[in-house]
């Protein structure tokens, strides 16, 4: 009989290089627009996999699309401007950027599942360009989740970011959500989930009255009858290379946990920490009630074996010149590998 079709693949829209060739954008440019929203405002890049399709007797599903993640952006940009003015704005309430991207699952059929499809996160940013960003609170995700099936599919992340170019961003609380989390296998090895970068690049004014936080973690997928995916935390933190940066609480979070392999046999997938840092440089004076940063990783459990956690690496690093005003600190780089 023919084959179970595959799921179709779904690409959020991309910028290419040129305005107007793919994204979801909303912006005011820097030299004297004026853009004012008092409500939600949503801008979404997301990209989504189609589910396989179902098979035969005899025959596995048809294996899940990839769906990939766009450009999501909003704030300040130079436009047609000639930086002689630098008097644009942007005023948001809740500000919700998502460039995620979805892998579709393996369709089912009478020998089991289709594999499960990759899921890549886009670009989800903030930038204020030497201009000002006032929003109550701002979320930018980019995550990668993979589709589940026979063998789970990868979630590879993307950038959530917030880039402060001269400018000032003010804001009640601040997210990125880069993680990439793989999908769960029925027979084969589960998905490996990559997280991605969660920063915030700033040397203007960046001015946070409540939480700030920064989440670019990997976790693997699990497998009914194979090995737990492995998992690689991302990079996450705040660079302040000039200007001022007051917050009252950082969390900044890059870990990875492998994922289980829980039948008879299988070995749990390896967790990978990644990167938490603050760096403070350039004459940069960076004031905040509280700093988290962890990089731990832990493998997953499995029949066989677990797998082996490598921590991350966490700096707090404050160069010459430049200044960090901290309460309390809390760093960790842990690792451990679970039960078998």
């Amino acid at each position: 009989g023919i084959a179970a079709g595959a799921g179709g693949d779904g690409t959020g829209g991309t910028y290419q290089g040129t305005p107007g060739s793919g994204g979801a954008y909303a912006l005011a440019g820097y030299d004297n627009a004026v853009l004012s929203i008092g409500g939600t405002t949503g801008v979404f890049a997301y990209g989504f996999g189609g589910a396989g399709g179902l098979g035969g007797t005899g025959q596995s599903g048809g294996a899940g699309g990839v769906g990939s993640g766009g450009t999501a952006q909003a704030g300040t940009f130079s436009g047609r401007g000639d930086g002689s003015l630098l008097q644009g704005r942007s005023q948001f309430g809740a500000l919700n950027i998502d460039a995620s991207g979805f892998g579709g699952g393996g369709g089912n059929g009478g020998a089991g599942f289709g594999i499960g499809g990759t899921g890549n996160g886009g670009f989800g940013v903030v930038t204020v360009n030497n201009s000002s960003v006032q929003a109550t609170t701002i979320t930018t995700a980019a995550n990668g989740a993979g589709g589940s099936g026979s063998t789970g599919g990868d979630g590879l992340a993307g950038a959530a970011a917030y880039q402060v170019i001269g400018g000032v961003l003010t804001a009640g609380a601040l997210t990125a959500l880069p993680s990439g989390v793989g999908g769960d296998a029925s027979t084969g090895r589960g998905g490996n989930g990559i997280a991605g970068a969660a920063t915030i690049e700033s040397n203007g004014s960046l001015t946070i009255t409540g939480s700030v936080d920064l989440t670019a973690n990997g976790v693997g997928g699990s497998s009914a009858a194979g090995d737990g995916g492995d998992a690689e935390g991302g990079t996450a933190g705040l660079t302040s290379s000039g200007g001022t940066a007051t917050i009252a609480s950082l969390t900044a979070t890059a870990i990875a946990t492998g994922g289980s392999a829980n039948g008879a046999t299988g070995t749990g997938g390896t967790g990978t920490g990644g990167l938490a840092q603050l760096i403070a440089q350039n004459e940069a004076v960076v004031t905040a009630n509280s700093v988290d940063l962890t990089a731990d990783a832990e493998g997953g459990p499995g029949q066989t074996g677990a797998g082996a956690g490598s921590a991350g690496f966490v700096q707090l690093l404050v160069e010459s010149g430049a200044r960090a005003d901290i309460t309390s600190l809390d760093i960790s780089a842990s690792s451990g590998g679970t039960a078998g």
